[in-house]
């Protein structure tokens, strides 16, 4: 998974970690500069490809849902995701350490 998908992907378990339900609206990700104008819907359906084969039989669709009013989530509860966040502060990228350090 490239940069930019792990960042999204961060950002919805932080939500998803400190909010209940986990929604973040398109417009709060745009302006986060994690979701650019220019990619419209794409990086969600390319997220959602780049997890399926770790969802076990789930379909992608259900795991990153979209409320149908601009708001995307990661589908389950916080307590099945899981990370190493010692070894996401250590990673290449800028984002991908400031998002980790606001994980539980």
């Amino acid at each position: 998974m490239g940069d930019r998908l792990l960042i999204l992907l961060l950002r919805f378990v932080v939500e998803l970690k400190w909010c209940q339900g986990g929604w973040v609206n398109r417009h709060t990700l745009q302006s986060e500069s994690i979701v650019p104008d220019s990619e419209g819907h794409q990086i969600y359906g390319r997220l959602r490809k780049a997890v399926e084969p770790s969802l076990l039989n789930r379909c992608s669709l259900d795991f990153i849902q979209n409320d149908g009013a601009k708001s995307y989530r990661m589908s389950t509860h916080p307590d099945f995701v899981t990370y190493d966040c010692r070894r996401l502060l250590t990673h290449s990228s800028r984002r991908v350490q400031m998002l980790a350090g606001r994980l539980p």
